[in-house]
């Protein structure tokens, strides 16, 4: 059955055959009862505590988008995620992972479902990294980070940009988020930091809307990117609205997170994966999340972009409208 439906969202979609191969290392099934159609996953808690980017462990995120998208084709489903959990202390990752299934399941209830998983647990004392003032002299970490790189010293990008929200301050590379517990150092993470970073992040210059970019340099994105995006959203809407969570008062980016109003998460590349966006077709896990994320003012949204030369496309963001996070 699972066949039949991933066929149904491809042949939707007017994509290629590779669409319908699911990741490996988990298991996955398809069953309708009175409660529509269930679309089991199972993963080993090691590896759905792997980086959330990649095939395999973005297996929840690809379920979501699946169910949907079948939503949006008028059939019921909802995904079920079962995490098999051998060892009860959490890595770095597998902690990602809590917090990630805990957000998706407390967000969108009717289309998500998880059971195994360890549940999510604040640190005692939560307390952010911050960059380092050689950040702005950053030379950008892999072909993403030279790509960011590229868009944040085009001024007359900058310039385009308040087409969105009005204008905004000059571009920046590389915000760090990750979380630790009481101070910052090697013994005390919570949850992966070193490369986990916003690639590309401005603020309106009246500071209520902070735009960030997850920015991917290849023409075949993973799923995965809207996984990496959400994380940073949500998790830095927390840094803005729990006055709790400490960090470094020397961080540019984190004190503008806290200063703004609404969060803004574009996912920037050649061609996000179809089951996350489709020029034609729009986003159904998009339009499902910004419309759970719209008390939290939060909105995840596509700007296109080209690699030769660098050009964001900011006229065929999505969703298209400034002024209303829904399209």
């Amino acid at each position: 059955m699972i066949d039949s439906l991933l066929e149904k969202v491809r042949a939707h979609l007017g994509v290629s055959k590779k669409f319908n191969q699911l990741p490996e290392g988990s298991e996955w099934s398809a069953t309708e009862d009175g409660d529509g159609i269930r679309l089991g996953v199972t993963i080993p808690a090691e590896l759905v505590g792997e980086d959330p980017g990649k095939d395999g462990p973005s297996a929840p995120i690809r379920a979501l988008c699946l169910a949907a998208w079948l939503c949006r084709l008028g059939e019921k489903a909802h995904a079920d995620i079962h995490v098999v959990t051998a060892n009860p202390v959490q890595t770095l990752g597998q902690r990602r992972a809590s917090f990630l299934l805990h957000e998706y399941a407390e967000l969108l209830p009717d289309l998500i479902r998880v059971r195994g998983a360890l549940p999510w647990e604040w640190p005692p004392v939560p307390v952010f990294n911050v960059e380092s003032r050689r950040s702005a002299k950053s030379k950008g970490r892999g072909r993403n980070g030279q790509l960011a790189l590229a868009f944040a010293g085009d001024r007359e990008l900058r310039e385009k940009m308040a087409a969105l929200d009005g204008p905004v301050e000059p571009l920046r590379n590389q915000l760090p988020v990750g979380m630790y517990n009481v101070e910052v150092n090697r013994d005390t993470g919570w949850t992966p930091a070193g490369k986990t970073a916003v690639a590309m992040w401005t603020r309106t210059r009246d500071r209520e809307v902070v735009h960030f970019f997850e920015v991917q340099a290849t023409s075949s994105a993973k799923v995965g990117t809207l996984a990496e995006a959400f994380y940073y959203a949500r998790l830095l809407s927390y840094v803005r609205d729990r006055r709790l969570i400490d960090f470094a008062q020397s961080s540019d980016g984190l004190s503008a997170v806290r200063r703004a109003k609404h969060l803004k998460m574009w996912l920037t590349g050649p061609a996000p994966h179809p089951l996350v966006w489709h020029p034609e077709h729009g986003s159904a896990p998009l339009d499902a999340l910004n419309a759970a994320l719209l008390k939290h003012d939060i909105t995840i949204g596509v700007i296109p972009a080209t690699l030769e030369p660098p050009t964001l496309h900011l006229d065929r963001r999505w969703p298209a409208c400034s002024s209303n996070p829904l399209p």
